[in-house]
């Protein structure tokens, strides 16, 4: 992440530390907008390795997927495992 502050602050011309500033108040937004970025946001600016990286962007993509079945249907459980739930009377393994 530092290369591309320093590659922005290079063709823009503003500092560095202005360029960082802007990055930082762009993604507290985003976070105050969306709490689960937090890791993600922080993975990028820390440039963790890939594998991490798509872990926490999986977890942030079924994070999400809770959360809007929970506001849809009331329910924490994404409603095709409900379906299965029903059906066999369990929590599905996965």
């Amino acid at each position: 992440m530092q290369q591309i502050i320093k590659q922005l602050a290079n063709e823009t011309g503003i500092t560095i530390d202005e360029v960082n500033y802007i990055f930082i108040a762009f993604s507290s937004q985003l976070v105050n907008k969306i709490p689960a970025l937090q890791q993600v946001i922080e993975d990028v600016f820390e440039n963790v390795e890939d594998d991490k990286l798509k872990g926490h962007i999986n977890k942030l993509i079924l994070h999400l997927q809770e959360q809007q079945c929970k506001e849809t249907y009331g329910a924490w459980i994404i409603p095709q495992r409900n379906e299965i739930i029903h059906q066999e009377g369990k929590y599905p393994l996965f």
